[in-house]
């Protein structure tokens, strides 16, 4: 079950119009957190090959499976369609305040099964059950990003991937974060585990690996803080 992560743009506006500064302090602002009965108000979601009405995968609000007061976002991919080349290909997009320089996208994930292979243009390792924060800092300029991440393997804030290519080459503001997951085929099969995600922000003035929550003093990373690199 692969779960391709990527930034996506839309069409440039006449606000891209030069690079951000980078803030001295954390400045991020909510995305998404899922929660209530507006928890997917600003999601877009599709299921391929087409809605599913029979429950097989799909887009959907859940309990956290480590916190039942917690709501978060489950993409569940379901089994093959058919028993031809047809795969489930659901996927959800979510828009953010565009960067035109650098910035820094947010958010948390958990694998729900071992059957998953997490994409995100390196080969970092996941466990199930096991939230990780994620840092996407993106430098559209270069049209390169950073991956940070924290959680499992990684006790504090690791970078894993440095000027890592984007997709596809475009100094356009990054403005949409694009999650999808696949079954493959009945004869070339992926995976069949959902995945979770939760808290999404953005900072678009500069890298700010902090995650932006209410101060803990056992996680220096928390409360908004930005630890020196």
């Amino acid at each position: 079950n692969k779960i391709k992560m990527k930034i996506t743009q839309l069409t440039a506006s006449a606000l891209a119009l030069a690079l951000i500064p980078a803030a001295t302090q954390a400045a991020w602002e909510l995305v998404a957190d899922f929660e209530g009965s507006t928890g997917l108000d600003n999601v877009t979601f599709a299921e391929y090959p087409e809605a599913q009405t029979d429950g097989n995968g799909g887009i959907s609000l859940v309990a956290d499976p480590t916190d039942a007061s917690n709501q978060v976002i489950k993409l569940d991919v379901g089994t093959f369609p058919d028993m031809g080349g047809s795969s489930n290909q659901p996927s959800f997009s979510i828009p953010f305040p565009d960067i035109t320089g650098k910035g820094t996208v947010y958010m948390r994930f958990a694998k729900l099964g071992d059957i998953l292979d997490i994409v995100w243009g390196t080969g970092s390792s996941t466990t199930v059950n096991t939230w990780y924060d994620t840092w996407l800092v993106l430098d559209i300029p270069t049209n390169t990003y950073d991956l940070w991440i924290k959680g499992g393997i990684y006790a504090t804030a690791t970078k894993v991937a440095t000027g890592a290519n984007f997709r596809k080459q475009s100094t356009d503001p990054q403005n949409r974060i694009f999650a999808r997951a696949t079954t493959g085929s009945v004869t070339n099969p992926v995976g069949v585990d959902p995945v979770v995600f939760d808290n999404v922000w953005v900072d678009t003035s500069g890298e700010n690996i902090s995650i932006p929550s209410v101060a803990d003093p056992n996680d220096p990373l928390s409360g908004g803080s930005v630890p020196p690199n």
